[in-house]
């Protein structure tokens, strides 16, 4: 692992969320351990992987991670062109993967998960509660979204689909997505629930295969 001072010119790092806080104080009442920040530096190679009770994890530009990444409560912030070979998997916390990033998946409960442009994840994205904001990123597996937001940005290709679930015991409403113009979308779309989605005029939807409510319906 390398460890070094803050660069010069970081990428904006969001606070931990209240939740990320509270657990922060029980791990510590019971004596945890792996709370703390890691930072890779532009061009580093790490080796192994990369796992916090709680902190944040901040990886530069053009870096290989040689494994996957776990938080219990946190953020991570992976910079441009940078290579993680395992799992991205956070509880509490936002995931923020800048452009041309590579992961095999990403699994997100309770916070956010941002994709950029030339992002290339091979399998799934998964996300519990919060938001999913596709920004002109290639998933390879399903998109899985319960209760939340999932936004589907120009340039954005989702070659086996997705799925949103609004629980019964969810507010109405509460669960939508959004395939904006300009995006492509392939393989099962299924919204269930009192989940809604919305589809722009100019989506590229021609190879998917809609289950459960009609594009641009709701309830």
């Amino acid at each position: 692992m390398h460890t070094t001072r803050r660069r010069t010119r970081r990428r904006r790092r969001r606070a931990v969320p209240w939740r990320a806080a509270l657990l922060v104080a029980v791990l510590l009442g019971m004596g945890g351990c792996g709370a703390g920040d890691v930072e890779i530096a532009d061009g580093q190679r790490h080796r192994g992987d990369i796992t916090l009770a709680v902190g944040n994890v901040d990886i530069g530009s053009d870096c290989i991670v040689e494994g996957g990444v776990s938080l219990q409560a946190g953020n991570v912030d992976v910079g441009d062109r940078t290579l993680i070979e395992g799992p991205v998997q956070v509880k509490h916390g936002n995931v923020v993967l800048q452009e041309d990033v590579q992961v095999p998946a990403v699994t997100v409960i309770g916070g956010t998960i941002e994709l950029g442009r030339g992002t290339v994840v091979t399998g799934p994205v998964r996300l519990t509660s919060g938001l999913v904001k596709i920004g002109g990123a290639r998933v390879g597996g399903q998109v899985q979204l319960v209760r939340g937001r999932l936004e589907v940005d120009r340039g954005s290709v989702l070659e086996m689909g997705l799925r949103a679930v609004n629980p019964g015991s969810s507010l109405r409403d509460s669960t939508y997505v959004v395939i904006k113009s300009g995006a492509r979308v392939a393989g099962t779309v299924e919204v269930s629930g009192s989940a809604r989605l919305i589809v722009e005029t100019g989506a590229d939807t021609g190879e998917a295969d809609f289950t459960g409510i009609a594009p641009g319906g709701g309830p």
